[in-house]
């Protein structure tokens, strides 16, 4: 707990003031008062987000082949629905192949266990049970995308990747919790943000976290703990694994190996393609002469 909480504590006692002063902040955390939701509203939303993500056709819309799935979303009784009864829904959609009416079978049911067990009551959708759900219905590698939409429409819970990624630096510095050694699921930052007792609410852990990670940037808040971070200039550095390790020299010694790479791609590459039209050319002046 000690643990999870020192990031917040530093970050609230450092910059929280300052943080909040800031129009984009203030914007997000007053933006987490309660919406009503309608079911039609949320299910039609769903389907415009996970169609391109299960790479459905663009051709196939509401309109045109699809329109027995967004008809029915809204029609099915979440108490009594059945598979049966999605799959026939899915069967007078056009354009789907088996695959696709598979995830799509999985993701209405999903829907609909969630619609039953929280009446789209905005506090019930935000618990980690609900949005153990939600995960169900994205694909596997895109779970921070769920949270993402359910913010998108008004639900005021934690989906900022890179304030996790802030809270990793500050807490364990550059070597630990990488991609290949733990999961970065969002689970783990949610319980993160419900754990810490610094902040009110989880929501407003997240967003401190977001401003001072550079969300706010195109709104003219500049967080220091970007992509590439600003250590120099960051109240937090004194007390931050990722400072002491010199996570910033690691960082750009791998972004310039890779930028390296790229270069010597583009060379060869164009180093075989003036083979080839030099290849091609001379054959050509062969042929002429033949």
């Amino acid at each position: 707990m000690a643990e999870h909480e020192h990031f917040f504590q530093i970050l609230q006692k450092k910059l929280g003031a300052s943080l909040r002063m800031h129009p984009w902040t203030a914007a997000q955390l007053n933006s987490s008062n309660i919406r009503l939701l309608s079911r039609k509203n949320l299910g039609e939303k769903l389907l415009d987000r996970i169609l391109p993500l299960f790479e459905v056709s663009e051709e196939l819309t509401r309109f045109a082949g699809l329109q027995p799935l967004y008809d029915g979303i809204n029609l099915l009784d979440p108490v009594y629905c059945r598979k049966d009864e999605v799959l026939r829904m899915l069967e007078k959609c056009t354009g789907l192949n088996d695959s696709q009416r598979e995830q799509l079978t999985s993701a209405v049911m999903v829907f609909m266990d969630i619609v039953k067990k929280t009446d789209l009551n905005p506090m019930q959708l935000k618990s980690i049970k609900t949005l153990s759900l939600w995960w169900k219905i994205y694909p596997d590698l895109k779970p921070w995308n769920a949270l993402k939409w359910l913010w998108q429409e008004g639900i005021a819970v934690p989906h900022s990747q890179s304030g996790y990624r802030a809270w990793r630096r500050f807490s364990h510095g550059s070597n630990s919790e990488s991609a290949k050694n733990a999961s970065l699921h969002p689970k783990k930052w949610l319980e993160i943000c419900e754990e810490q007792n610094v902040f009110e609410t989880a929501f407003e852990a997240d967003r401190l976290s977001a401003a001072f990670s550079g969300e706010g940037s195109h709104a003219g808040l500049a967080g220091v703990c970007g992509n590439l971070p600003d250590c120099d200039n960051c109240e937090l550095s004194l007390e931050c694994h990722w400072y002491a390790a010199e996570g910033n020299s690691e960082k750009m010694a791998i972004e310039e190996k890779i930028t390296e790479k790229q270069n010597f791609n583009c060379r060869y590459s164009g180093i075989n393609a003036m083979a080839a039209e030099f290849k091609s050319g001379r054959s050509k002046s062969i042929a002429k002469f033949t």
